[in-house]
C-alpha cells in the first residue's frame, strides 16, 4: 500500500531486486502489457483493455489509466510514464481500489476518464 494513501498500491521495484514479469523489469513494461499479463494468468481469454494516455495539469509525467468496470466501480491502474535522460521510459504502476482511483484521478484533474 502507498503510505498515507488508502486504496492505492504500487509495485515496488528496487534496482537490487527488481520485480520481473517474464524476466523483464516491471518498470520497463507499459500499462497495457502489465494489465494483460495480470489478467491473463488465469488461463482465460483476456478482455479488451483500453489504455487512456493522458496529460495532467498537476503532473509532469504522462499518465496512462485503465479503468475496471463502469466509471471505475472496479478500481483501475494508474501508470506514471517517466522519461529518462536517455529517452527510455520508466513506468510506475499503481493499482487502485474504486475510491482510491476516483480520489487520485480527481487530484490529477483527469477524472473525466471515468465517464468515457
Amino acid at each position: 500500500m502507498i503510505r498515507n494513501c488508502p486504496g492505492r498500491y504500487v509495485i515496488k521495484n528496487k534496482k537490487s531486486t527488481p520485480f520481473l514479469i517474464d524476466g523483464v523489469p516491471v518498470t520497463s513494461i507499459d500499462t497495457g502489457d502489465v494489465v494483460r499479463q495480470a489478467l491473463g494468468t488465469t488461463g482465460r481469454e483476456v478482455p479488451t483493455i483500453v489504455v487512456h494516455d493522458l496529460e495532467s495539469p498537476r503532473c509532469v509525467d504522462r499518465v496512462n489509466v485503465v479503468v475496471f468496470g463502469a466509471e471505475g466501480c472496479g478500481g483501475g491502474v494508474i501508470t506514471y510514464c517517466k522519461q529518462e535522460q536517455d529517452g527510455n521510459a520508466i513506468y510506475v504502476h499503481t493499482l487502485n481500489t474504486a475510491s482510491g482511483l476516483r480520489r487520485k484521478l480527481g487530484g490529477l484533474q483527469i477524472d473525466h476518464v471515468l465517464k468515457l
